[in-house]
């Protein structure tokens, strides 16, 4: 019997092929020492952000945080707009600033018909969601934000019935 069809019997491929060479262990790194870490940026209000050139003056103060091919998951306060996008370009150096970005979407972007909710004096502590960046807010009487950051709708219950002078479950 012929070795040339055994050859393409075992593999699967013509013994005429190029052989497969082994990927060496070097080519693979943790995506974190490529990229940087994921990045989450809040946008105030109810303000977006466009895919492609960006305005220099807008991301001056944290432009120089971002390396080529980072990945940023932006959003809004009032949680009209989620978009995961990737650092496509950027240029620029601590020294000289941000000179130019460019982004690009990964996934399409979803977009909502929301408004940024006011804050309104009720005469009662209330809490409210205050977006990714101000996480649960502690609302006083007048309409004053008391306290943010707050990590789950319980712990921010918690601080509204103790500022409230009442202990006791709603």
């Amino acid at each position: 019997m012929n070795a040339a069809p055994q050859a393409k019997r075992a593999t699967g491929a013509p013994a005429d092929a190029p052989e497969v060479k082994a990927i060496e262990v070097a080519r693979m790194i943790p995506a974190a020492y490529v990229h940087g870490d994921l990045m989450h940026l809040t946008l105030p209000g109810d303000e977006r952000l466009e895919e492609g050139k960006q305005d220099v003056k807008r991301w001056q103060n944290i432009g120089g945080r971002l390396g080529m091919h980072q990945w940023i998951e932006c959003t809004n306060d009032a949680g009209s707009m989620w978009r995961l996008m990737r650092v496509e370009r950027v240029h620029g150096s601590p020294g000289t600033g941000l000179r130019g970005l460019w982004l690009r979407d990964v996934v399409p972007p979803s977009f909502a018909d929301k408004a940024d909710e006011p804050i309104s004096a009720t005469g009662d502590w209330y809490i409210m969601w205050g977006g990714a960046h101000k996480k649960w807010m502690v609302i006083s009487p007048g309409g004053v934000v008391y306290q943010t950051g707050l990590n789950s709708e319980m712990a921010a219950q918690t601080v509204c019935r103790r500022e409230a002078g009442n202990p006791k479950p709603l």
